[in-house]
């Protein structure tokens, strides 16, 4: 398990959206980041493979003491395992935060890529940036 205690989030498990009183722990901070990746609409819940286009989503600082905790919980959301049918994978990538900084996350791509192939990618905003929500749809 990796010992990087920030969490890189870009859909159900944001701020506002249906899995966010799911986190075990309440975070140290929150903030707004982005990290390269393409994102697709699934519906219920958005898929992120790498990717060359630019992703907005959270990154959620965990105390570090409670992190194990945390991956657990969000493992078995994201229907992780570590196992060849796994429907997402959880790996470590580089984050921009809204002030320059960049920090290493852990996030969740997407594993069963081949099912994507008949889809498209979101596409950016105005700004370049791939960002999914529940509320689109309402």
């Amino acid at each position: 398990m990796s010992d990087v205690n920030k969490i890189f989030v870009y859909g159900t498990l944001k701020q506002g959206e249906c899995r966010a009183s799911s986190w075990p722990r309440i975070p140290l901070q929150i903030e707004p980041a982005t990290t390269a990746g393409l994102i697709y609409d699934l519906g219920a819940y958005p898929a992120m493979i790498p990717g060359a286009g630019i992703v907005l989503g959270e990154v959620w600082t965990i105390e570090p003491s409670g992190l194990a905790a945390t991956l657990k919980v969000l493992d078995q959301i994201e229907g992780y395992a570590d196992e060849p049918d796994d429907l997402y994978v959880r790996r470590t990538i580089t984050c921009t935060l809204l002030s320059g900084a960049t920090v290493e996350a852990q996030t969740y791509f997407y594993a069963r890529t081949n099912w994507l192939s008949t889809r498209e990618p979101m596409e950016p905003d105005e700004a370049g940036l791939q960002s999914w929500s529940s509320l689109r749809r309402k």
